[in-house]
């Protein structure tokens, strides 16, 4: 056992809010693309969202160095702060729609207690889940419209598709990031029923739950070990998606996305 119920509350809190806090923004970055098959809650709905883009070689774009219009040059940079702010403003109301949940109290203990039919917990995790399924359609339909909007301009098909891979890129990281939270929650929930039908028979000490009963102790460590290898593979799956996705609205020209 690697992981102590302390660690699990700020698993669970990062559960609460790694969708959400530019989770496209703070990795390092890299011009090269890699595409993986989206997996998860929504899988196959991004290609709806953002097409998977052609299987020649997409040139790289760089605004610095591209030969294009300054009316071309504002509309790129228009798209770029776009993606930007708008995934700023679903960050921050997915967190606010989750804190309104009542995730910062999920695995309090004297909640989980008093919640000796399980009403609350039902209705806590229910709604985190619903938040975390809005977060994602939210961001798709955002970058529908973008899209959009970017079939207006006279932006070359070529850079379209640059920044269509940028936004497939983005989209597959949230849908990821997701899946793994839901399945988080989905241990969370068998905590709280463990500890809830075990009342009395359990301490807290230092971050530490003690059963008296090995059994339980052995169920119980079983959910904390799975929530610890869900977080990790889905941080090894996101990765290369944010970086992509970062390089490319990097290269948009509206500045480094860390910085936002």
């Amino acid at each position: 056992m690697n992981i102590s119920f302390k660690q699990l509350v700020i698993f669970i809190l990062i559960a609460v809010i790694a969708v959400a806090v530019s989770v496209l923004f703070f990795l390092p970055g890299s011009n090269e693309s890699t595409q993986t098959e989206p997996t998860a809650a929504h899988k196959g709905t991004t290609d709806s969202v953002t097409p998977e883009p052609k299987t020649r070689s997409i040139p790289v774009f760089n605004l610095e160095t591209a030969d294009i219009t300054d009316a071309q040059k504002q509309s790129v940079k228009q798209i770029g702060q776009a993606l930007i702010d708008g995934n700023s403003r679903l960050s921050t109301e997915v967190i606010a729609q989750k804190n309104a949940a009542g995730a910062p109290v999920l695995l309090n203990f004297n909640r989980i207690k008093n919640d000796a039919d399980l009403k609350e917990s039902t209705k806590i995790l229910t709604q985190m889940r619903q938040a975390i399924r809005d977060y994602y359609d939210h961001t798709a339909a955002l970058f529908q419209s973008i899209q959009q909007d970017m079939s207006k301009t006279d932006l070359s098909d070529d850079t379209q598709t640059w920044i269509l891979l940028g936004m497939k890129n983005g989209l597959d990281a949230i849908n990821l990031t997701s899946s793994g939270d839901l399945m988080v929650l989905d241990q969370a929930e068998l905590i709280i029923k463990l500890l809830s039908a075990k009342d009395g028979s359990w301490t807290a000490e230092n971050g530490k739950v003690t059963f008296t009963d090995p059994a339980d102790q052995e169920k119980f460590d079983s959910y904390l070990t799975q929530i610890q290898k869900i977080k990790a593979d889905q941080a090894k799956l996101i990765a290369p998606k944010v970086q992509n996705y970062r390089a490319i609205v990097t290269s948009l020209g509206v500045g480094n996305p860390d910085n936002k």
